[in-house]
């Protein structure tokens, strides 16, 4: 069975989403084994302490996703673990694999994260030119995420 081309907010490989709206289909051609990420690195002190929430939004020509918008605490006495990526399914420690933390440290740099995996290099390409990612952070206006550098999860 081939895989096909994944948007990639909280987990890798449809198999381990548990069927939650985290992973939806970006192209129907053959699967590849290349991947993009979308990205927008926060700087230590961007984040206060207390409650805090964001949404991951990602535009395609055939494909639009608008993930759950997710919320989390910043604390002070929270553990340094940085990066601290905000993908789909909440905070983490890692870009693509299961890392959960319960809390952010204010101090701790953030990326906001949405990964499109299962690719060829073309749809790659393509991918990077016509699909549009943002985050939007504490209900203000959405902010762009810049296409990364094709890679090989």
């Amino acid at each position: 069975m081939s895989r096909r081309p994944v948007l990639v907010l909280a987990c890798i490989a449809l198999a381990s989403c548990s069927g939650r709206l985290t992973v939806a289909k970006v192209a129907s051609s053959p699967a590849g084994t290349n991947a993009i990420t979308f990205s927008k690195r926060y700087p230590p002190g961007t984040w206060t302490p207390g409650d805090h929430a964001y949404r991951l939004v990602l535009v395609c020509p055939n494909q639009s996703i608008d993930a759950p918008v997710i919320s989390f605490t910043v604390d002070e006495d929270a553990p340094l673990v940085g990066p601290v990526y905000l993908r789909g399914d909440g905070p983490a420690t890692a870009l693509m694999s299961p890392s959960p933390i319960g809390a952010v440290n204010p101090e701790d740099v953030t990326i906001a994260a949405v990964t499109l995996a299962g690719m060829t290099a073309e749809q790659a390409d393509g991918a990077r030119s016509e699909c549009d990612a943002s985050v939007i952070r504490d209900g203000l206006d959405g902010e762009p995420l810049v296409p990364g550098p094709e890679f090989n999860p």
